[in-house]
């Protein structure tokens, strides 16, 4: 069982011992029909709610009306009634011994006949502390708060009160009235041994009369959508008042310490003559100005809290004068534009100063001199620029500064040659808190990470970010530094070797930094490192986030493939062949210290010299050394024939000539290609040799498996490399006796070709392949140069999608691209369809037939066969070429197709040697044409690319063969 199901089947466990060993209301036993007592609420709604409240959570039906407990114990008691279900019913649920709780609700419930104390015995309840009371509908009596016994805080909500009823509980400390409806002159009934009153929505007046009749009751707390009176008395010592408009007399009680107050409209106030305030809170201030010496009888003021002043515009110099114990000012969300110089001289002591949500340029110069204690500075969204910076270093005590929404941009951007990417705050060496959240910022400055030993948050989101290097993270602080860069645009996490070196050493100095980055980063070479250090080690930055862009997979850099962080290297590849790509990144090893791929996956290549010469050529220009990389090469779908290992880089770490036509590799070539045992060589669908002249290729190779695709290479003949024993050829028989059997072989030999050869069709084949393996002179193509196309591909419409995307895509590609004539591009409209077949078939010098089961059915298709074919036989050469798709078994083939195949060479869609075979039967390219010529400028005997048969694979031809149809002139057929 994993860690976290062991953990989770323990909690669940002690949750239900917990649940069990809970006392539980139960029904009384003489109203067993009437109490029935359900389950606790559904799985689904049980995990919701937090652990401990669902531990007892009961659910009844009592005379067939619900009703549900909650219940914790110690600590909660909450009785819910539906369908005003009545107290005073005796089939109700209870507890069978006393339990205590801090606090009990009773949520509507209608009043019973006697008081809710009783009630609270009826269920074995003993309240220690608050009762609330939730009655929509009824009227509270005095019985109803009688006998409440140990409460000390009563709160009633939305119910109306009889006269008399506040005198009900005695000894009560605590009243709350929420939307309760009030006898006349109720207040004055209420108990002495009030400490603390709260009149929410009850629109009363609070009379001096009513407050002097309680003693000890030090805060009184009004909040009503109306303005109601409240004088404050002697014994006052907090007031919360909060309606439409407040003011407050200018004399105040000796007491009165502390006063909060919503919606200030005091538009022109004016000096306290009597203040003994140490914490004064004003919001919504509707005036413009805060006078001189405002406070200046207020010596014992600590705490100055003036927000959401919207016409508050100035300040005079003088309004904090007299205040010599101010420690925390707060003029928030004002209108400021401008500060007075001298505002704070006479607050030496203020620890605290926010100055946030204003209109601020600037502030006064030396307004900060006199505050030696000052902690906090914030002063977020206003309208600063990086004067403020000048001011802010001289407070050497500031632990947090906020600037954020300020446009002020780098700190350390005007770097000297002798304090290099310091700002000016490299003094502040206690600050805890650097807030520069949407500043414009793009620089982490160093003495924040190397002067700052205490700093803990550094806020730089939604900032011009966007380069992170590994020395911005590397901070000296004695805790973690949380550094939040979310919301920046950073596209690269720029990491060294040295520096991925130092996050996996154990000994080095971890830098103590959790970075919070959402960004998708351009993943390339220049975050190698960096994904590697984060793979390896990725608590080193234990909050990043970050992904690589959308174009890659996977997002996550974390998982990253490593192979993938490479750069294009467009110059290198700038001269290599068309299809060739190549790409740089480090090495990850100290020497060569960088790495070179070249992509060359099915470029047409031939030779290996057409791609490293012109890379060689490059890299001289650029002045590259190339000997400085290890390669990558990938050679694959190539015609590459010989492998000549001198040729290779001097560093080649992977080599993949997967899909080539290699055949006999040299002994001394591959042992210098896999001498070093590092290597990877992939050389699995080539037509290797696998006879006794190759035995000593097949040892090494197989002394060599780990550096080869071993099991998946394969011999010409198709059988597995793995399985051949290399024996090597015999060379002890005696030389007369060879010589004899030679020259009995070779005369028996003689006789048997010199048979063969009187068949036309085998000495027309036998030339054929003598002439593509170069053991004939190129006599026969000499007088086909003349011919425009090399190749005439003939085929139906039913086929037109193979031809498209697979013979002329490869054929025209490539080095070597062939000449080919196709109807679909080089047909002209309106001309005749038998006089174009004859035209194309002798404009090309092959005529390749892909011959189906649409083709067999296609009289053009046929037409064109036909005419290859005689061609073919009247010129004693091998004109046609025949491609099939399906097996010959399979097809309706007619009895002049079949004896053709059966006496000539055809090439099987599907064998893994196809194109090989394909081209060893066309000649050789003359590379693409060099421009149309127009039918019209031709002479008779010469043939035009638009001279191309339609090959029955247009609309044209389907109608042409449907009888009663015409077929004598051609159709306009798309380009």
């Amino acid at each position: 069982m994993a860690r976290w199901q062991l953990a989770l089947a323990l909690a669940l466990a002690l949750a239900w011992s917990a649940r069990a060993a809970l006392p539980e209301p139960r029904c009384p036993p003489a109203a067993a029909q009437r109490c029935v007592c359900h389950s606790n609420r559904s799985n689904d709604e049980i995990v919701s709610r937090p652990f401990y409240s669902r531990l007892g959570e009961f659910s009844y039906s009592v005379d067939g009306s619900r009703l549900l407990i909650d219940y914790i114990d110690n600590k909660h008691f909450k009785l819910d009634c539906f369908q005003n279900l009545t107290l005073d019913n005796l089939a109700m649920p209870r507890f069978e011994s006393e339990v205590r709780v801090a606090k009990a609700v009773l949520k509507d419930c209608p009043t019973p006949r006697g008081s809710f104390g009783a009630v609270l015995k009826r269920f074995n309840v003993l309240v220690k502390d608050r009762l609330t009371l939730m009655i929509p509908a009824g009227t509270v009596t005095p019985t109803h708060l009688s006998e409440l016994g140990n409460v000390n805080t009563l709160e009633i909500k939305q119910a109306e009160l009889a006269p008399g009823t506040l005198a009900a509980p005695i000894g009560l400390r605590s009243l709350i009235l929420d939307r309760v409806r009030l006898p006349p002159g109720e207040l004055l009934q209420l108990p002495t041994s009030l400490q603390r009153l709260e009149l929410l929505s009850v629109g009363a007046d609070v009379p001096r009369e009513v407050l002097e009749r309680l003693p000890k009751l030090d805060k009184i707390t009004v909040r009503d959508s109306s303005n109601v009176s409240v004088t404050p008395t002697g014994a006052m010592k907090e007031m919360a008042l909060d309606m439409t408009a407040v003011r407050i007399p200018s004399t105040l009680p000796p007491l009165l310490h502390t006063v909060t107050i919503l919606n200030w409209d005091d538009q022109w106030p004016m000096p306290w003559t009597s203040c003994a305030l140490h914490t004064l809170v004003l919001h919504g201030v509707t005036a413009e100005e805060l006078p001189a010496g405002w406070i200046s009888n207020c010596k014992n003021m600590s705490i100055l809290k003036v927000q959401d002043g919207k016409q508050l515009r100035t300040l005079h110099a003088t309004s904090l004068s007299g205040a010599q114990d101010l420690q925390e000012l707060y003029l928030t969300r004002c209108a400021l534009t401008a500060l007075p110089a001298g505002l704070l001289d006479d607050a030496p002591n203020l620890r605290v100063l926010d100055l946030s949500n204003n209109y601020l340029k600037e502030l006064p110069s030396g307004l900060l001199v006199p505050t030696s204690h000052l902690e906090k500075l914030l002063l977020s969204k206003n309208k600063l620029t990086q004067d403020v910076f000048t001011l802010v270093q001289a407070v050497h005590s500031l632990s947090e500064l906020d600037l954020s929404q300020n446009d002020v941009r780098d700190s350390c951007e005007g770097e000297n040659r002798y304090q290099p990417g310091l700002s000016p705050w490299h003094s502040l060496r206690f600050m805890t808190t650097l807030n520069l959240k949407k500043t414009n910022a793009s620089q982490i400055c160093r003495d924040w990470r190397e002067s700052m030993p205490l700093l803990r948050t550094l806020n730089l989101s939604q900032n011009k970010f966007t380069n992170l290097k590994f020395a911005d993270l590397q901070f000296r602080s004695t805790e973690t530094v949380l550094v939040d860069l979310s919301g920046n645009d950073i596209r690269k996490l720029e990491y060294k070797q040295r520096d991925y070196n130092n996050v996996i050493d154990p000994d080095a100095n971890a830098s103590k930094a959790d970075v919070k980055l959402d960004n998708s980063l351009a993943c390339d070479c220049k975050t190698y490192w960096a994904a590697r250090a984060l793979q390896e080690r990725p608590m080193h930055l234990k909050k990043l986030a970050a992904g690589c862009a959308r174009s890659q997979a996977p997002r996550d850099i974390h998982t990253v493939a490593l192979d993938t962080l490479v750069c294009n290297a467009t110059d290198l590849c700038k001269d290599a062949p068309p299809g060739c790509a190549c790409a740089v990144r480090d090495s990850g090893v100290p020497s060569p210290a960088h790495l070179l791929r070249v992509d060359c996956g099915g470029a047409g290549l031939e030779r290996l010299a057409d791609l490293l010469g012109p890379l060689a050529a490059a890299a001289k220009r650029e002045r590259v050394a190339l000997d400085n990389y290890v390669w990558q090469l990938n050679l694959t779908n190539n015609r590459i024939t010989d492998l000549s290992a001198a040729a290779f880089p001097k560093h080649l770490s992977d080599l993949d000539l997967t899909n080539n036509s290699l055949t006999l590799l040299r002994e001394d070539d591959l042992r210098t290609l896999l001498a070093d045992s590092t290597r990877r060589v992939r050389l699995a669908r080539n037509p290797l040799v696998c006879n006794c002249s190759a035995a000593a290729t097949l040892t090494l190779m197989q002394a060599r498996q780990a550096a080869l695709d071993y099991d998946a290479l394969t011999c010409a003949n198709g059988s597995r490399l793995a399985t051949v024993r290399p024996l090597r050829c015999s060379r002890g028989l005696d030389a007369a006796l060879v010589a004899a059997v030679a020259a009995l072989v070779t005369l028996l030999a003689a006789a048997a070709l010199a048979g063969l050869l009187w068949h036309p069709a085998l000495r027309l084949r036998l030339k054929v392949v003598l002439h593509q393996r170069g053991w004939l002179p190129a006599l026969a193509d000499q007088d086909d140069d003349d011919r425009r196309f090399d190749v005439f591909l003939s085929f139906s419409h039913g086929d037109e999608r193979f031809v498209r995307d697979e013979l002329v895509a490869r054929l025209e590609s490539g080095p070597a691209p062939y000449r080919l004539c196709v109807h679909y591009r080089d047909w002209v409209p309106g001309g005749w369809i038998p006089a174009q077949i004859a035209a194309s078939v002798r404009a090309s010098r092959r005529t390749v037939a892909v011959v189906s089961a649409h083709f067999l059915r296609s009289a053009w298709a046929r037409a064109e066969f036909q005419e290859a074919y005689a061609l073919a036989l009247r010129d004693a050469r091998p004109r046609l070429v025949v491609v099939l798709l399906d097996d010959p078994s399979a097809l309706p083939l007619d009895d002049k197709l079949r004896s053709y195949l059966s006496t000539n060479t055809y090439v099987r869609w599907g064998d893994p040697w196809f194109w090989h075979k394909l081209r060893l039967a066309l000649p050789r390219s003359r590379g693409p044409l060099a421009g149309n010529v127009p039918l019209e400028s031709t002479p008779p005997d010469a043939v035009t690319p638009e001279a191309c048969s339609e090959s029955a694979a247009s609309p044209l031809n389907s109608a042409s063969s449907t009888p009663g149809r015409p077929a004598a002139r051609a159709q306009a057929v798309p380009v």
